[in-house]
């Protein structure tokens, strides 16, 4: 059996993010984002997990977890990190 880690750039492409486009910047000082980090993987070490949010919100959506794992908390952090327009995307 052959086994392969798999490479940044395969995870970028896997995601969909790794042609995201930079934000853009309109006349009226407003700020649209395509993608937005959503955290850091547990698995690859420093890894920034982002989400294309032309997709995400396109199409539907699932957050699967235990009860008490997290799932309102991640939709809610989500939401206000797009309301707030974080910079730490991409």
């Amino acid at each position: 059996m052959e086994i392969n880690l798999i490479s940044t750039q395969e995870l970028d492409t896997i995601l969909s993010v790794n042609n995201a486009e930079p934000p853009i910047e309109t006349n009226s000082n407003e700020t649209y984002i395509n993608a937005l980090s959503i955290g850091k993987s547990t698995i690859f070490d420093n890894y920034q997990v982002k989400i294309n949010l032309n997709n995400f919100f396109g199409y539907h959506f699932a957050v699967f977890g235990n009860t008490g794992a997290g799932k309102s908390n991640t939709i809610a952090n989500i939401i206000q990190k797009i309301f707030f327009q974080d910079k730490s995307f991409c």
